[in-house]
């Protein structure tokens, strides 16, 4: 025999993407919907009990806390190059554009005009407009919470990473002279000096927050808070999460990049060093990371026929060798002494040199019923690929 028992009360729970409708609204819209499904449904069904099994289940949500959730908050980008960083790729391997790493890819140092009236626009590493993401941990899916902001600051670069995790950022923006650090196209800063990223939907990256364009206006060496000046900057973003019943704001993450220089354009073009050298570039005090013009003067003194960067690699490989050419190599260059500068080198003219690669580059569709591709022109190992030369196709 059947036993009907007192029913228990039904519990709505709320999704996370609803968590931040207002509840008024939300009760509205809930009540006409159901008043509309009954009526089609069940048109004989009062409309008295249909409100008020609304009312029963708004209020069973109510009063409900937001979930907990787990949750990472990532600087993520496009990159605009293809090249891979794989060793045995021979497509790649001479090409000097190589995709960003998503953990690093901010520059290492940006710069402002003289005037204070801006200047580069914070951008990762390629070129591409920096965002900010949410992502799952559980999944590593990324998620909205409607709940929830993304604020953006600018802080101390020396300050230690994840360091005061939900206490007060430390934002800077006012130097001691109430001139601003920063500007932010169509963006002020909250009074805790961060800057509200809104979140919208990206054709290639999902939900993501695009960081406004941003230039700074004053160099570290000489913005001024509290009397001191920075070595350097560094972007912090936070997840918030706001209780409105307490008033109080809970970081669920942050996420900070590395630490970066500002200074002008004549420095940064002074003090600007790629990552990847021609073996036939000759060897300039821009082509080395601590070699100055007196330096190089000496090196082509003392080793003759040591012009460019593939001279000085094989110069080194010799080294490995012949200790004594080791030690007059290094005494020249100053690194007797220094062994990390030595290694940098060494690893430099190891895995940082590319040489010229002109040879066209065959695409094929991996999907066609025979053979079939286009074919590209080259030069230094990046493809054109606005402007393919032929078509491949097997008879």
């Amino acid at each position: 025999m059947a036993y009907h028992g007192t029913p228990q009360p039904a519990v709505l729970e709320l999704p996370p993407e609803l968590a931040g409708v207002p509840p008024a609204l939300l009760k509205d819209f809930l009540s006409s919907f159901s008043r509309i499904l009954v009526s089609q449904l069940a048109p004989e069904f009062p409309q008295q009990r249909v409100q008020a099994a609304v009312d029963e289940l708004l209020s069973s949500i109510g009063a409900s806390a937001p979930k907990p959730v787990d949750v990472r908050l990532e600087f993520k980008h496009v990159c605009k190059f293809i090249g891979c960083s794989l060793e045995d790729c021979q497509l790649c391997r001479n090409n000097p554009s190589k995709v960003c790493d998503d953990g690093d890819c901010f520059d290492h140092q940006y710069w402002v005009r003289d005037d204070g009236k801006g200047g580069q626009l914070i951008k990762a590493k390629c070129g591409s407009d920096v965002c900010l993401q949410l992502v799952d941990r559980l999944t590593s899916s990324p998620v909205v919470l409607p709940d929830v902001r993304l604020k953006l600051y600018v802080v101390n670069g020396q300050q230690l990473a994840g360091s005061a995790f939900g206490e007060p950022p430390a934002g800077l923006y006012l130097s001691d002279d109430g001139h601003p650090l920063f500007a932010a196209a169509g963006v002020v800063p909250d009074d805790d000096m961060g800057v509200a990223i809104e979140v919208t939907q990206d054709d290639r990256l999902g939900p993501a927050g695009h960081i406004p364009e941003l230039q700074f206006l004053d160099k570290n060496s000489k913005f001024k808070v509290g009397g001191r000046t920075f070595k350097s900057f560094k972007l912090m973003a936070r997840a918030v999460r706001y209780d409105a019943a307490s008033g109080t704001a809970v970081t669920l993450a942050q996420v900070e990049s590395e630490s970066f220089k500002v200074t002008t354009k004549k420095g940064y073009d002074g003090c600007r060093k790629a990552d990847y050298l021609y073996a036939h570039d000759p060897i300039t005090d821009k082509t080395f990371a601590n070699l100055g013009e007196t330096t190089i003067s000496n090196l082509k003194s003392n080793f003759d026929g040591v012009e460019t960067v593939e001279d000085l690699m094989t110069l080194v490989q010799a080294c490995r060798t012949a200790p004594d050419t080791e030690a007059r190599l290094r005494e020249t260059l100053n690194m007797a002494r220094d062994a990390d500068k030595w290694r940098n080198l060494t690893r430099m003219l190891t895995e940082k040199v590319v040489w010229d690669d002109s040879v066209a580059r065959i695409f094929v569709v991996p999907t066609a019923a025979r053979p079939l591709g286009l074919l590209y022109r080259a030069s230094k190992a990046q493809v054109d690929f606005d402007n393919p030369t032929g078509i491949i196709l097997s008879p």
